[in-house]
């Protein structure tokens, strides 16, 4: 729970950045000198180069210059009366030669280098960002990039910030990449661990594209100046852009910043209540991983009293043979009760481990939005349609998690009461419980279920039973079966009779043996792996409890044209 707090605070904290607009000042007019005047007399066009994709600040779409920096152009172009022309190039990398080669007069939006100085002029900056790191949402947030300088992080090809860190951090691994799009999504395949960029184009392409896979996991101390980039062998032309950016007003770039990156002043509306339900839930599954460990020892220690006893009963025997008997009997019947219930414990452990595993995926949604909120509304920056869209988000993953809860109690409770349910409903619940372990184990499950089947009888050991047939395939797939592990599960009524069918293509069961999975303690795992009682279960709730039949044999089946072989238990009940 500690942990769980402390990662929370260290999230927000981490998120409590800041961009800053520039107060520049505001003029009545422009006023251009002669000299500058005549340059734009005879300017016919000035052609420009941009990042073709660097969103929200600008990108090239169907051949159009579109973004916050297009703004700042019309706004230049319209105080000029000049056409301001597009040279498109496929990537940033494209736009820096063909810069070099004079094909283009300026650059819309970029931070001021001393590479860059050899070749282009900087008017004044208009916009301020803190840089950023991103992650995949399984790692460590990060306060010093020295501790990731030995990981490969991806920077932008050409990229001003990739120069900064290189005479800052000799020793570090950057790897070029293409565009953000193309950085973002290796770090997402896992071929760089990390991707470095400014932090209003990273939370706009994590929110757009990779919510719940990626996350803002630390701040640099480097914050960039964006200004407009002008051609130093024509120094006039800088000095008109200057004078352009510098008469733009606070209240016109914050209309611009609010256009393309957020709305401010909406009023943030925060769960909290949901928040702490949901670190209530983690910390009961807590104790129910303690409970359980709880009930194996007392178990564990009731069956070294009953093998004291039957020891004692074993000496005894001579004295009255008949009494003798009975008591053994039902001392046996006892013993077996309590192996049954170490069964299902033990079942109950895999589930756990199974909803353990289901949770972390919505609990990392839950945590990015939420935190997303918090960090939108300290800056002003919250759209009401952004916040109803993140809390339906958070909602959708708690009812999930709760489905979950739900699905593992009505497990767990245990009533004995002979109901009508429906099979179908009855098979989705039991695959819920087991799906951690179908996933982790990269088992795919294929169903031909017919619907509106009604079965009168037990459904918590109908389940069990699927239960105990599905660890054994799952066993025997894992150790057999590398590649394209398959479970097939198909119901249907025959006259009436309902009909179940479980296989795999797990290769079979040994013909010597297959005749004796039903048998009490008979199993061909090691002794610590199981108990031999859980087939032996399902054929006693089938055929004693639900007055059914169940058998196993070997087939060979094809499936999208591959043969296959594996066991097959069929599973006859009556119709309601």
């Amino acid at each position: 729970m500690k942990k769980l707090i402390l990662l929370f605070i260290l999230i927000c904290n981490l998120l409590a950045s800041n961009i800053n607009f520039i107060d520049v000042k505001s003029k009545s007019s422009i006023n251009f000198t002669n000299s500058e005047q005549q340059y734009l007399k005879n300017k016919k066009q000035i052609t420009m180069c941009v990042d073709p994709d660097w969103m929200p600040f600008e990108k090239v779409e169907n051949g159009k210059h579109i973004g916050l920096a297009s703004d700042y152009i019309k706004i230049i172009e319209k105080s000029i009366d000049i056409p301001i022309t597009l040279i498109q190039t496929k990537n940033w990398n494209e736009s820096i030669q063909k810069a070099k080669n004079r094909e283009c007069d300026i650059f819309s939006m970029v931070p001021m280098i001393e590479e860059r100085k050899k070749y282009m002029d900087f008017t004044s900056s208009y916009l301020d960002i803190p840089m950023v790191i991103a992650t995949k949402t399984d790692k460590h947030f990060i306060d010093n990039i020295e501790y990731i300088l030995d990981k490969k992080i991806g920077i932008v090809k050409s990229y001003s910030i990739s120069n900064i860190l290189k005479k800052q951090y000799p020793n570090i691994n950057i790897v070029d990449v293409e565009s953000i799009s193309d950085g973002l999504m290796q770090v997402e395949s896992g071929k760089i661990f990390a991707f470095i960029d400014n932090l209003a184009t990273i939370n706009y392409m994590i929110n757009k594209n990779f919510l719940g896979i990626l996350k803002v996991s630390g701040r640099l101390g480097n914050r960039l100046q964006y200004r407009v980039a002008t051609r130093n062998d024509e120094p006039i032309l800088n000095t008109i852009f200057d004078k352009i950016i510098k008469n733009i007003d606070v209240a016109t770039n914050e209309k611009i910043f609010t256009k393309w990156v957020n709305s401010p002043n909406k009023e943030t509306i925060v769960d909290y209540a949901l928040i702490w339900q949901i670190l209530i839930v983690v910390f009961l599954v807590i104790l129910i991983f303690i409970y359980r460990q709880y009930i194996l020892n007392k178990v564990n220690h009731k069956l070294h009293i009953l093998v004291d006893e039957k020891t004692k009963d074993l000496e005894d025997i001579n004295k009255n043979l008949e009494m003798l008997v009975e008591e053994k009997t039902k001392k046996l019947i006892e013993n077996e009760k309590l192996f049954a219930q170490q069964s299902k414990l033990v079942a109950m452990g895999e589930m756990i481990g199974n909803i353990a595993h289901q949770w972390r995926q919505p609990l990392s949604i839950i945590s990015t939005a939420s935190t997303g909120i918090i960090m939108h509304k300290k800056y002003d920056l919250l759209e009401e349609d952004k916040l109803i869209e993140t809390c339906t988000s958070i909602n959708e993953n708690a009812q999930y998690l709760s489905k979950t809860i739900d699905d593992f109690s009505n497990f767990i409770k245990g009533d004995r009461e002979k109901t009508i349910f429906s099979l179908k409903d009855g098979i989705n619940s039991f695959l819920s419980l087991v799906k951690g372990t179908i996933k982790s184990n990269n088992i795919s499950v294929v169903l031909d279920l017919q619907e509106n089947i009604k079965i009168d009888g037990y459904e918590n050991e109908l389940m069990q039973c699927f239960i105990n047939i599905f660890n054994n395939a799952k066993d025997i797939l894992v150790e057999k079966v590398e590649d394209n592990r398959l479970i097939f599960i198909s119901t249907f009524i025959n006259k009436d009779k309902v009909i179940i069918k479980i296989k795999d293509n797990g290769g079979g069961i040994p013909e010597d043996i297959i005749n004796k999975v039903f048998e009490p303690y008979f199993t061909t795992k090691h002794q610590s792996q199981g108990t031999g009682l859980g087939l032996h279960m399902t054929y006693n709730i089938i055929v004693d409890g639900m007055k059914g039949t169940v058998e196993v044999n070997n087939i060979e089946y094809k499936h999208d044209l591959v043969k296959y072989r594996g066991a097959e238990f069929f599973i006859v009940l009556s119709l309601n």
